[in-house]
């Protein structure tokens, strides 16, 4: 059946597609099966495969790990990569990229020889090692291995499958080469058909982000697919060694173009990778292996500390930048989880002041501060090793008035707490102990009885939802909230100031891509109730409460279903309304939100990550309509930013923060009418949280 995507004739005609519905036609495109074995392509907007005639794909060995005899400082390949694994059997992966520096440029071998040349590389999707039951033909069947490579090379300018019986040691299969790695091992290989690409569309490494990689495995047969902006090529061809029975792990890289050669990024690159694993029915919740990697090829790029996991996905990066600190699999890190509270500005002593804190590098805790024209200042809080998560700040305004409070996730999954008062030192304690913490916590102080309370909550171990309090000089208490598989975000915390004064209001999202929400006055138990239902909410919500007209409204965002932007809104002991500020394809973090106190007075201001890592602002009073602005450009953020809009002068000031391309820490501000201002308060590799 012939699909067309899209909403007129002209679309079909050659009218360029936007990005959003490219997207929406590259997703289509990797869901739809194969008519049959072959190879075949596929062109925007028609979600449809057209059958073409296969090549012969390239007699060049994608060697196994244990290829590379380079020395020096180790960097991504010949078997030193993160890996996705699950414990189900999958039946595909996807491999794509969030990212990639701009006017990164790229070289290789081709051939395995010759000097280096522009754009060689080659896209690899990766199982692990396992028993194939085409073994049994080996001397020492226990001792052999299959292997499958899903591949695009750039020499080629192709896709095709490569197979591998590693230390198959005896004579090789009918239609699989021998290769003798040393040792006097022998190794045995061969290549499904290829599909090449007209030249036009041969791929550079700045094409990177428009590009996803799916490889397919069942009883039945394998197939890999390539999208690449407009343009989509598949090949399907029959099951060879098993894979879909066995498959449990996915290395997803980037490498030199085959026989062990590798790939050279130009100083500065940082790429962010993503792996997406399904088992048939659903995407599957990966863990992380490391040493994970496979493939001999290797590039000239760093593993980072930690990869970030999600609910369907691994996200590595790799940097010309090397880490101080050795990567592992035990400082993965939560993905998609920013609440949104890494900035306050003082009313007291120092009026005005912007304090802002961030993760760092090597998990470090860093905090920035500055008064209205001044220059930024700088400290580190907390060391290496200490911060895995976005942090959250209060200034309080009671005793001990000016004082910072600051949470965040350390390691192990603990809570860690750090206070100082202006001029003072940083002190630290412990709140929540080894696998207590699973997310960026919230902070907020109470203004109200009891007043100065430190009210937190996070995240906890099974998807719980905990929560911690304590009076200035007073033991922390405990108590858990919502049981097992009830949240599945960072949730955000705002305690009312006016009826019901004193509420605490909790909002995360639940399970099956639900909002939830949880109210509770001091002594009293907690409330729970759904603000939406099922595929309603996407990342960790954000919460405000009115004090003023309408005052005591809880005004709730959240990241929507296809990457829209959701609102919600309800007086104490009303219904929830609703409205979609930002429509599909706008929102692709966290978003945060803050309600002014003071001219415009009620006006809600959200800020969200963008597509293309735009910075988006939108803005209403209430009965208004919503009113949008890009406040900044492609690239320009790479987490959820946070917002704060100032009581002080210059009073209505909205200031916001976000990790910028290269790990630096943007700022931006403007005031009522103004045009929105930005400067970089921190450099490449410092900030590695929203």
């Amino acid at each position: 059946m012939l699909a067309l995507l899209g909403s007129s004739v002209a679309a079909a005609a050659g009218s360029s597609p936007t990005p959003a519905s490219t997207a929406r036609w590259q997703q289509a495109m990797r869901e739809l099966r194969a008519p049959g074995k072959g190879c075949f392509t596929g062109s925007y907007p028609l979600v449809q495969w057209r059958r073409t005639e296969c090549s012969t794909a390239p007699d060049r060995r994608y060697l196994p790990r244990g290829a590379s005899a380079k020395s020096g400082p180790q960097t991504v390949g010949d078997g030193f990569d993160y890996s996705a694994v699950t414990s189900k059997p999958l039946s595909s992966v996807t491999g794509s990229f969030d990212s990639i520096t701009p006017g990164t440029t790229e070289t290789g071998q081709q051939n395995g020889t010759g000097g280096q040349v522009a754009n060689t590389f080659s896209l690899q999707l990766n199982s692990e090692f396992f028993s194939s039951p085409v073994c049994s033909g080996s001397p020492s069947p226990s001792g052999c291995y299959g292997w499958e490579q899903f591949v695009y090379s750039t020499t080629y300018n192709g896709i095709f499958i490569q197979y591998w019986l590693i230390d198959y040691n005896t004579t090789c299969p009918s239609g699989w080469a021998a290769y003798s790695p040393g040792g006097g091992d022998t190794d045995c290989y061969t290549n499904s058909p290829g599909e090449e690409l007209p030249s036009a569309d041969a791929l550079t490494v700045q094409e990177l982000p428009t590009v996803s990689v799916t490889a397919k495995a069942s009883a039945s047969g394998d197939s890999l697919t390539l999208t690449a902006a407009g343009k989509t090529y598949t090949v399907s061809t029959g099951n060879k060694i098993d894979l879909y029975a066995y498959w449990r792990s996915a290395e997803w890289t980037i490498v030199g173009d085959g026989d062990g050669t590798e790939a050279h990024f130009s100083s500065g690159t940082t790429l962010i990778l993503r792996s997406t694993l399904n088992d048939g029915n659903a995407n599957l919740i990966p863990s992380c292996e490391l040493p994970g990697g496979y493939t001999g090829e290797t590039n000239n790029l760093h593993l980072p500390a930690g990869p970030g996991l999600g609910e369907d996905t691994l996200q590595a990066g790799e940097t010309s930048s090397a880490s101080t600190s050795s990567p592992s699999c035990g400082d993965a890190y939560p993905i998609g989880q920013e609440p949104g509270s890494g900035v306050a500005v003082r009313t007291g002593n120092p009026v005005g002041e912007a304090d802002l804190v961030t993760e760092g590098a090597n998990h470090s805790l860093q905090y920035y501060w500055a008064t209205p024209g001044g220059s930024w200042d700088h400290a580190q809080i907390a060391g290496a090793g200490t911060t895995y998560s976005a942090p959250s700040i209060f200034v309080r305004a009671v005793d001990p008035a000016g004082e910072a409070d600051i949470v965040a996730e350390g390691a192990n999954h603990t809570l860690q707490y750090y206070w100082a008062t202006p001029g003072g030192s940083w002190h630290h304690t412990q709140i929540g102990g080894t696998d207590s913490t699973y997310s960026a916590p919230s902070i907020f102080v109470r203004s109200v009885d009891p007043e100065g309370e430190a009210d937190i909550v996070a995240e906890g171990k099974n998807n719980t939802l905990q929560y911690y309090w304590a009076t200035p000089g007073s033991a922390w208490n405990h108590g858990q909230i919502g049981g097992t598989d009830s949240t599945y975000s960072a949730p955000s915390i705002f305690v009312r100031s006016v009826d019901p004064e004193g509420e605490a209001d909790i909002v995360a999202e639940g399970k099956s891509n639900t909002l939830q929400y949880y109210d509770a006055t001091p002594g009293s138990a907690w409330h729970q109730s759904q603000v939406a239902g099922t595929d309603t909410t996407y990342s960790a919500p954000s919460i405000f409460v009115r004090s003023v007209d309408p005052e005591g409204e809880a005004d709730i965002v959240a990241e929507g279903k296809t990457n829209t932007l959701q609102y919600y809104e309800a007086t104490p002991d009303s219904s929830w309304a609703h409205a979609q500020v930002g429509g599909s394809d706008s929102t692709y973090s966290a978003p945060s939100i803050f309600v002014r106190a003071v001219d415009p007075e009620g006006e809600a201001d959200i800020v969200a990550e963008g597509k293309s890592n735009t910075l988006q602002y939108y803005w209403a009073t209430p009965g208004s309509s919503w009113s949008h602005a890009q406040i900044g450009g492609t690239s320009s953020i790479f987490a959820g930013p946070s917002l704060f809009v100032r009581a002080v002068d210059p009073e209505g000031e909205a200031d916001i923060v976000a990790e910028g391309s290269s790990n630096t820490l943007q700022y931006y501000w403007a005031t009522p009418g103004s045009a929105w201002r930005r400067v970089q308060v921190a450099g490449s590799g410092t900030t590695f949280s929203g």
